[in-house]
């Protein structure tokens, strides 16, 4: 009697076992991509730009509350982050500034990881292209 109540124990447990099936990953690598527009192309000394965009990705967790960098170059120098921001719930961001020189901006998107395998999500980096305002 003893030996057929752990026969039923151990056919019950190794069933239980086989119907879970094996285990999913939900990792994810999701590419990025950053716009950037500027509210005008030539604009007067003291006057505001507004650069602004949109972080895609067919991700949303990748571009939900996401953290852009704003870089500037003047002629004759080189690129530094001058600001940065978080982007709204559809990715889009928003800076306005006044430059004094005509002035390139670019944003970067650093990219994320997050969780540990098998739910490791990954948020590839971006960069948007350059965007030039004249000042005279």
């Amino acid at each position: 009697m003893k030996l057929l109540g752990r026969y039923a124990i151990v056919v019950a447990l190794i069933s239980a076992f086989s119907l879970a099936g094996p285990a999913e990953a939900v990792d994810f690598v999701a590419t990025t991509s950053l716009g950037i527009q500027v509210s005008r192309h030539h604009i007067q000394q003291g006057q505001k730009v507004t650069i602004h965009g949109h972080l895609k990705s067919g991700r949303h967790s990748c571009v939900n509350h996401e953290k852009i960098k704003l870089f500037a170059k003047r002629v004759g120098s080189v690129w530094r982050q001058v600001a940065h921001t978080l982007t709204g719930e559809n990715g889009g961001y928003r800076f306005v500034r006044r430059p004094k020189k005509t002035t390139r901006f670019k944003t970067k998107y650093p990219g994320k990881t997050t969780g540990v395998h098998p739910n490791q999500h990954t948020c590839l980096p971006s960069v948007s292209v350059v965007r030039k305002v004249r000042v005279t």
